[in-house]
């Protein structure tokens, strides 16, 4: 029995005529390369396609010769990944100075980059970025259980500045499956606690979260906004606390101004939680972190609290209170920022001071809470039709 010769490398680079095209158009065998030639001002460019089938490689080979002859087909180029990525930073930092995006934002994007793009895809020249490239990072990512949408938007994000800039005539993530392109994960419904069951998520509360906790849950702040209080920002003699700033994710932690000018604010405090704080800023004292530019809520070296450890103490809480039962999302701080606004709602104050005290827009409290509302103006009429219906003798 013959034993089958292997191929040469020369024998490998064979490529096979298209009978349309002839030899601008020629398939390399074994391969789904595809080499292009089109004719420019007496100089001839070739390039490398990847198609799957010679009907999809002619349409690729003819949109290239329109765009040649149009002036309009990117030049080989390259830029990397890297770089386009530092050229869209300081795009974004032009829109922050403009009060058109957020600096928050900007962090939460290169944090991402740095960590789930760049050692993938931040050495590769943008043109040499493939479809298959992108599929085996998609299901890697998907293995880690991450969120593969938000990160999968940055690198298109990348690849949009990519053909607004010319270096690519169509992105490569147009070739994915369809069922390969990451959707949205359908969001959690949030959660309200009552009162019995706030004093229990505080009572099992660490000490060195306690008050921060209690905080998130009467005073409605979003995480980054409670993280990045100064002393400076509470004013315990009058009851009031300014949001000024909130802590960006990143390491090491800046204080930047929140997204809109909404969240600038004033919120009353409690006289229950004012006695908190200060008892709270007693101890501050006591480790020399109570200056008025000291972060209320601190490591013992006077860092900021990370927001991972804020989420991992009241989860542990939310456990110890019984509150993180089977069958229900895990307790995050963001519920407790619903469940204070519910309890505005409740109270009967209006949806425009509730949006002022919460740093939003009147129209997103409406729809949020459209539930509550209806509940809350609907109260009386219930209780005395329940009332009037109800035969039962409690004596």
């Amino acid at each position: 029995m013959a034993v089958p010769s292997i191929p040469t490398s020369r024998e490998k680079r064979k490529f096979e005529r298209d009978s349309k095209y002839g030899s601008r158009l020629r398939r390399q065998l074994g391969s789904d390369v595809y080499r292009s030639t089109v004719s420019e001002n007496g100089r001839e460019r070739t390039r490398h396609l990847h198609a799957a089938n010679w009907t999809e490689a002619r349409r690729t080979h003819e949109k290239r010769l329109v765009n040649v002859k149009a002036g309009v087909e990117p030049v080989r180029d390259k830029l990397t990944v890297d770089e386009l990525a530092e050229i869209a930073w300081e795009t974004f930092d032009g829109l922050i100075a403009s009060g058109e995006r957020a600096a928050t934002t900007l962090v939460r994007y290169q944090t991402q980059y740095r960590v789930h793009i760049a050692p993938v895809f931040g050495h590769l020249k943008v043109q040499s970025v493939r479809a298959e490239h992108v599929s085996r990072w998609l299901a890697g990512l998907r293995r880690k259980q991450l969120d593969v949408a938000s990160i999968y938007s940055i690198l298109r994000l990348l690849l949009n500045l990519a053909l607004e800039r010319g270096l690519l005539v169509e992105s490569p993530l147009k070739r994915l499956p369809k069922v390969e392109r990451p959707r949205r994960r359908p969001k959690n419904p949030a959660r309200r606690l009552d009162d019995s069951e706030c004093s229990a998520l505080i009572e099992h509360a660490l000490p060195g979260t306690r008050t921060l906790i209690a905080l998130y849950a009467f005073t409605g702040l979003r995480q980054s906004e409670g993280l990045g209080l100064t002393w400076e920002d509470i004013d315990l003699e009058h009851g009031r606390l300014h949001v000024r700033k909130q802590l960006t994710r990143s390491k090491p932690a800046r204080r930047v101004p929140p997204k809109s000018e909404r969240g600038v604010r004033e919120v009353e405090l409690l006289p229950e939680l004012a006695a908190l704080l200060r008892q709270h800023k007693t101890g501050a004292f006591s480790r020399g972190h109570a200056r008025p530019e000291n972060f209320v809520f601190c490591t013992s070296e006077g860092r900021p609290l990370y927001y991972r450890n804020v989420t991992r103490d009241l989860v542990k809480a939310a456990d110890r209170a019984g509150l993180n039962r089977e069958g229900i999302p895990r307790l995050s701080t963001h519920d407790l920022r619903h469940t204070a606004i519910s309890r505005w709602v409740a109270a009967g104050i209006d949806p425009v001071t509730i949006a002022r005290m919460a740093g939003d827009h009147t129209d997103v409290i409406l729809k949020t809470y459209a539930g509550d509302f209806a509940r809350a103006d609907r109260a009386p009429e219930i209780l005395a039709k329940l009332d009037a219906g109800t035969r039962i003798q409690l004596h």
